[in-house]
């Protein structure tokens, strides 16, 4: 059943720690049944992909992640692409959406998966079973720093948008959006 000839129980358990280990061999052997990735479903990553990600130790992940925002972010700022949907293009609307819910929730557990797989891998060269087992533990598992850091980044990314976006900056410091004689207070008269 097992294709990848690293693939052992053991250590994928070590790697993946206490948290929810059945669901995760269970999701990881089908990987290996059908020989490469197949579409799983996976709610913690659809709603809070940051925390997921900074949990389950996924750091090179995590910064991909918010990398792709980054340059979501850069494209719609520097580009003109209509047709756009309050302020917004409806192709960085999409994009971001489909990069927000739609990968995470359906490709997480296969990342996970990649991710154990390769921390299996680089414990290989630990000689003693149970220091190769020690070392999974330390280094897969589950981080609990992982919601002191992502509160600390969703701060600092609402701090960014507030001062790269203008119609969020404007809305936050009450300046209004267009002007017209009824909203800047002016009254229209009329020749007498």
């Amino acid at each position: 059943m097992n294709r990848d000839h690293n693939f052992d129980t053991t250590t994928m358990t070590a790697a993946i720690g206490p948290k929810n280990t059945g669901r995760y061999l269970k999701a990881f052997n089908a990987f290996q049944a059908a020989g490469g990735f197949k579409p799983t479903w996976h709610w913690p990553a659809a709603f809070v992909t940051c925390y997921w990600l900074l949990y389950r130790k996924m750091w090179g992940w995590f910064a991909g992640y918010l990398a792709v925002f980054g340059i979501m972010h850069w494209a719609e700022s520097t580009f003109d692409v209509a047709p756009r949907w309050g302020g917004y293009s409806i192709v960085y609307i999409v994009t971001s959406m489909v990069w927000s819910f739609v990968l995470p929730t359906v490709a997480a557990k296969w990342l996970y998966y990649r991710h154990c797989s390769k921390l299996n891998c680089r414990s290989q060269a630990i000689s003693s079973r149970q220091e190769q087992l020690d070392w999974l533990r330390r280094r897969g598992g589950t981080s609990h720093l992982s919601a002191v850091l992502t509160l600390v980044l969703v701060t600092a990314a609402f701090v960014l948008a507030m001062a790269t976006f203008p119609a969020v900056r404007k809305a936050i410091e009450g300046v209004p959006q267009s002007t017209s004689p009824h909203q800047s207070g002016d009254r229209l008269t009329t020749a007498g």
